[in-house]
């Protein structure tokens, strides 16, 4: 459970880099499993089969490895949209998409994904409602046994009930003058991934707004915060809402962009669409890129 929701307000210190990660060559010695469709007989279906570090020869690591080790330095949360018009096909494609990006995500976040629901509280975490540590697919699978579709779409609620203690934490790390606090814990920078299929039924963009003005009152570094939206299904007004929110907010509000949007497309998953799903929100090289 990441330090943040610490009912005490303490928790592990996560180092943050003092170079710009976005720039850096430090070695890891990791390959990218390329994707391929697995056989009809395979319980995932066309899944892509699960990510596995191997080591290879190289004096340095690839370019996609370097980059998707960036994500070692982030907590990882997913929030999942299950509101009752994510029922059938579109639910599956939820599990489906979750599934796959598991491997990938506890690859490099050894606290394993952190799940929360729009409506759905785990009954057995009453401080959060999340659900904790899921590494595997078959973790994805029991947590999807015990949820159902059902009522309305409370996204910009559930963002600010997970952010509103991050931020806090953050804007501790700096004294009332913006000056660095040297008694202050590291808060590890934070990537939040939303798969939702549809428009919200309250405002989310005044809750990113918000926090990103935080963010950016604090001088909190520009990586701190990425929020990643994954569209299920096709519905077009969706679709142009989640634009919006990926190109108009920094540019209207001058806030800082840490918003990206990608759609999902199962039998599409490639190695691209995967680096642009888990660092679009936090690498803006990703952001711009269409896959």
């Amino acid at each position: 459970m990441p330090s943040w929701f610490s009912s005490k307000g303490k928790g592990k210190k996560a180092e943050l880099a003092a170079e710009n990660p976005f720039t850096s060559t430090r070695s890891r010695i990791t390959s990218f499993s390329s994707f391929k469709g697995s056989s009809k007989n395979s319980p995932a279906g066309d899944m892509p089969p699960p990510y596995s570090p191997t080591a290879t020869n190289q004096q340095g690591p690839a370019k996609d490895d370097s980059e998707m080790g960036f994500l070692s330095k982030f907590d990882i949360v997913i929030v999942i949209d299950d509101s009752g018009s994510m029922c059938g096909s579109r639910w599956r494609e939820t599990q489906d998409s979750l599934k796959a990006i598991a491997p990938i995500c506890t690859s490099y976040d050894k606290d394993g994904l952190e799940i929360f629901f729009l409506n759905h509280r785990n009954p057995s975490n009453q401080l959060t409602g999340s659900y904790q540590n899921i590494r595997t697919p078959s973790g994805v699978e029991e947590i999807f046994q015990t949820v159902r579709p059902t009522s309305t779409t409370p996204t910009g609620e559930r963002l600010q009930s997970i952010l509103e203690p991050y931020v806090r934490r953050v804007e501790q790390m700096v004294d009332a003058n913006g000056r660095p606090n040297p008694n202050a814990e590291q808060v590890k920078p934070l990537n939040v991934v939303v798969i939702t299929d549809g428009v919200p039924t309250d405002d989310v963009e005044t809750v990113l707004v918000l926090y990103a003005k935080r963010l950016d009152k604090c001088n909190a570094i520009p990586w701190q915060l990425g929020i990643q939206f994954l569209q299920v299904g096709n519905d077009q007004g969706a679709k142009e809402w989640l634009a919006s929110l990926d190109d108009d907010l920094c540019k209207h509000y001058g806030v800082r962009d840490m918003v990206d949007t990608a759609p999902w497309e199962k039998k599409k998953l490639t190695h691209e669409k995967v680096l642009k799903i888990m660092l679009g929100a936090i690498n803006k090289r990703f952001d711009r890129k269409a896959v």
